[in-house]
């Protein structure tokens, strides 16, 4: 299906924009396209873009968790989502189904899957670090020890805490909102954490929260909003690298594929989705 090739855009933006071919779909295919995007671009405003997000803290954390706790915790975020199964509506079962073959996929490869929840720590430690002066020493230790274990509550109800009350520290609340947002990812709580690095974007839109935002909107079936967050994403690539940058291509290839799979922008949920035409 076509949508599996624009979820497969979506979710590698990042990993497809270091490939080498970037120049060649800069060359190719973004300058006949570009008129169908300014199409649906906003007037150019005035924005402070602050700094990058970190996605990975510089050394990686001793964990205690074991790939059996790990096992473990998939085991039992696969009950908690069968359980929702029971009362869901039919769009929540399609997400949800979509979050049971993720949880699948992980138990296949439980190294890879350890693996990457050992980085997910990392950025999370690093992210409550720099919020240190808010949290205290004592605090924060108990967060990183409960983390190493894969235990996520603390760093959770640190970065809620934090959100509600940095409102007017930007910066502050848009790291915690992201730091949720990997907390929800790690948990496979794709629409918990559509919603936290949708906020995270927009108090600080830079290139990774814009991304990781439209990535969990797509995977939490919020098809709309993901356009807009990928309209977003190309117009601050073409402010911050520039229109023949690799970032700024893969950006624009990716709002291409949804204006040409979901016409007009208007996706119609799951009815547009049907409409797509099979490989």
């Amino acid at each position: 299906m076509w949508i599996v090739f624009v979820e497969f855009i979506i979710e590698n933006a990042v990993f497809l924009g270091g490939a080498a071919a970037a120049t060649t779909i800069v060359e190719v295919i973004f300058s006949p396209f570009r008129t169908i995007a300014r199409k649906f671009q906003k007037p150019q405003k005035v924005e402070l873009v602050g700094s990058q997000v970190p996605l990975q803290a510089p050394t990686t954390p001793v964990i205690t968790m074991s790939l059996d706790d790990f096992q473990k915790k998939l085991d039992a975020r696969e009950a908690e989502v069968r359980k929702e199964l029971e009362t869901a509506s039919a769009d929540e079962v399609e997400v949800l189904n979509r979050q049971l073959a993720d949880l699948e996929s992980q138990r296949a490869n439980p190294d890879k899957a350890l693996q990457e929840a050992k980085e997910r720590i990392a950025s999370l430690e690093t992210l409550l670090e720099r919020a240190g002066n808010e949290i205290g020493g004592e605090r924060l230790a108990k967060a990183r020890t409960a983390l190493e274990a894969g235990d996520y509550s603390i760093a959770d109800e640190i970065f809620a805490e934090i959100e509600a009350r940095a409102d007017p520290e930007i910066k502050s609340a848009a790291r915690a909102a992201f730091g949720r947002g990997e907390i929800a990812e790690a948990e496979i709580r794709w629409a918990d954490a559509a919603t936290h690095y949708s906020k995270a974007a927009r108090l600080d839109p830079t290139y990774d929260t814009l991304n990781k935002a439209g990535t969990f909107l797509w995977r939490a079936g919020q098809h709309e909003q993901t356009i807009k967050a990928e309209q977003d994403l190309v117009d601050l690539a073409q402010r911050e690298y520039g229109e023949m940058h690799a970032k700024t291509a893969i950006a624009s290839w990716i709002i291409f594929c949804l204006f040409i799979f979901f016409p007009g922008g208007n996706l119609e949920s799951r009815k547009s989705i049907e409409r797509c035409p099979s490989f």
